[in-house]
């Protein structure tokens, strides 16, 4: 597996833990619903495009090992 695709899956482990705590601050009232769904909106995206990518370059690799 790339070097970039490593670091895309580990920003995507970070992303996760993010998400995990602006939840349980959610839960806490610390941050207010609105609040909440406009950032936890933006990380659901931003988790779709990183597995999107993961899921790619993974794909890609094995394709270009093949035709090696």
């Amino acid at each position: 597996m790339s070097g970039v695709c490593e670091q895309v899956e580990s920003g995507l482990q970070e992303l996760e833990e993010v998400i995990y705590w602006m939840e349980l601050l959610r839960e806490s009232d610390i941050v207010s619903g609105e609040r909440f769904e406009d950032v936890n909106g933006e990380a659901k995206e931003l988790l779709a495009i990183l597995v999107a990518s993961v899921k790619t370059a993974k794909r890609n690799a094995e394709h270009s090992a093949r035709v090696l």
